[in-house]
């Protein structure tokens, strides 16, 4: 029972110390200040880096899905503007909604995305 309990324990050290690292990572912290302050909370060297490089990957793939959806909601925004403003110009309506709304629309979308996805 001893091993179970330590294992248990274990398990609990390494949860708080991936919620302080995700806590400092969405405050601001560099990896160097988020390495020195698991640390300090009695993590090793390896365990320190190892916890704060997977709070970057997790970060970083939350991020990278964003980027997509909304590239995604882009360029679906600007292909549809496109097709309604060729439809409605052929059928002597105004396009200036289609035309102007939609594909402005679609472009911050889909400028945005790309902002998540390279990372500027």
């Amino acid at each position: 029972m001893p091993i179970l309990a330590k294992k248990i324990r274990t398990m609990h050290q390494m949860i708080d110390h991936i919620n302080i690292a995700e806590k400092m990572r969405a405050s601001g912290k560099n990896k160097l200040e988020i390495i020195n302050a698991l640390e300090s909370q009695g993590a090793t060297e390896k365990e320190a880096r190892l916890f704060t490089n997977q709070v970057h990957k997790s970060f970083y793939l939350k991020k990278r899905k964003r980027g997509f959806v909304l590239g995604i909601m882009g360029t679906a925004l600007l292909f549809t503007g496109f097709f309604l403003s060729l439809f409605l110009f052929h059928a002597d309506k105004s396009i200036d909604i289609t035309l102007y709304g939609m594909s402005s629309t679609g472009a911050f979308l889909l400028l945005s995305g790309m902002v998540d996805l390279l990372d500027w």
